[in-house]
């Protein structure tokens, strides 16, 4: 994968933490449904001084988890699927959603939804997931080039590099990124696992 393929990465996943925690930082508190246990994503970015890991954990700190699927679909402006594949020994930390400037997510119509998988609570090996409903204030322009090929995941447009994959479906985009101890193999058997109901 390309450096501009990586900073393009990069600034697109900052960029969505920086835009949708813009309206959190008065409430930067996380609250926790479920009682379930808060651990952190840290990911690998290659000469990048500030990794994803500082972006992913001020964002947990800035929103809500839920244990299911089902206590936060009513809150989506979306349908979300799951994933019926996951790498062995990878599980799933909760479902976050962004909070507002009142330290709560929107009670509906939320754009953005994060599913965080970590193997054996080592939060240096994990999976990071995030759905974003495409639309005239989220979409982006995905860069392709040397070290991303798109290809058709179950009929659907999808772009992989070497530990990504952006899935399409409908007007959601799922961008499955894995540590640096898996590899685009395991995210592209996640993208064809996913299931929505």
């Amino acid at each position: 994968q390309t450096n501009n393929t990586k900073s393009t990465r990069a600034r697109w996943i900052c960029g969505t933490i920086v835009l949708c925690l813009a309206t959190a930082l008065p409430a930067m508190a996380a609250k926790i449904d479920d009682n379930p246990k808060v651990s952190v994503i840290a990911v690998d970015e290659a000469k990048e001084k500030k990794t994803m890991a500082d972006e992913i954990k001020s964002f947990n700190k800035g929103s809500t988890r839920y244990g299911s699927l089902k206590k936060v679909q009513p809150k989506l402006a979306f349908t979300a699927g799951s994933f019926d594949y996951v790498p062995k020994g990878y599980e799933l930390e909760g479902y976050r959603l962004y909070n507002d400037e009142t330290g709560r997510p929107l009670s509906k119509n939320n754009k953005y939804l994060q599913m965080n998988f970590y193997k054996d609570g080592k939060p240096n090996d994990f999976i990071y997931v995030q759905a974003r409903l495409m639309d005239e204030e989220t979409e982006f322009e995905e860069e392709t080039g040397e070290g991303v090929r798109e290809t058709k995941i179950n009929g659907h447009k999808a772009l992989v590099s070497d530990r990504s994959v952006d899935l399409y479906v409908d007007d959601v985009c799922y961008m499955i990124t894995v540590g640096e101890k898996l590899s685009a193999g395991e995210a592209v058997k996640m993208a064809k696992s996913l299931s929505i109901d």
